[in-house]
């Protein structure tokens, strides 16, 4: 819970141009950003975001419902999509997969097995062409009201986007390379070079 709503020092949520003051510093081009949420299509100011990335040459994955989804999709070749259809119905679906690229992502459904045991304890499922190690050796992820974590499985803080005051210390895990978050996100932005090119994976993973 928060201790206070809309102080002017500390604002009850971030704005973009928070995000993009943080992302100057925490970004560089080639890395990876996920966007989720929540409902990341409702926030009014995603395509200012999704330009930014753009034009850092950012691989970006976008998780929605797509309830917002629309042709300005198509601008974004960097992006994977990943639509999830929840509760949603199959005329629904069939409208938003139309906003689609052949390299987006779509969950109809979640398998028995792909479904969490517990709770907080992410599951991720190893197949043929699925990636075992991932090259990242480190990641932020920033709540709404700001705060910046290095993954969302950690309570470990790392300042706050409001105060611009960050530590960057590396993500501290002791199996990070086989991070069910980060390799889930490694794996879909590998997606978005064509043909998942063995000359590009190497380069990525020698870094």
């Amino acid at each position: 819970m928060k201790k206070w709503i809309n102080n002017p020092e500390y604002p009850d949520k971030a704005t973009i141009d928070d995000f993009i003051v943080f992302l100057n510093q925490a970004i560089l081009p080639g890395d990876t950003a996920e966007v989720t949420g929540g409902e990341p299509t409702l926030h009014s100011d995603l395509l200012i975001l999704l330009d930014y990335l753009k034009e850092r040459n950012v691989k970006t994955i976008l998780r929605t419902n797509g309830i917002k989804l629309g042709e300005w999709r198509k601008k974004y070749p960097n992006m994977i999509v990943v639509l999830a259809k929840h509760d949603s119905s199959d005329e629904y679906m069939e409208k938003r997969k139309s906003y689609l690229l052949p390299h987006d992502v779509v969950l109809d459904s979640i398998s028995e097995e792909q479904k969490q045991k517990k709770e907080n304890i992410p599951e991720f499922i190893c197949k043929e062409d699925t990636f075992k190690i991932h090259p990242y050796d480190s990641q932020f992820f920033v709540t709404n009201d700001g705060k910046v974590r290095f993954s969302p499985c950690s309570e470990i803080y790392a300042g706050n986007i409001h105060t611009r005051e960050y530590n960057y210390t590396p993500l501290i895990c002791k199996d990070i390379e086989k991070c069910s978050f980060l390799l889930g996100a490694w794996n879909l932005a590998a997606r978005i070079v064509a043909g998942y090119s063995s000359s590009w994976t190497q380069r990525t993973l020698n870094k």
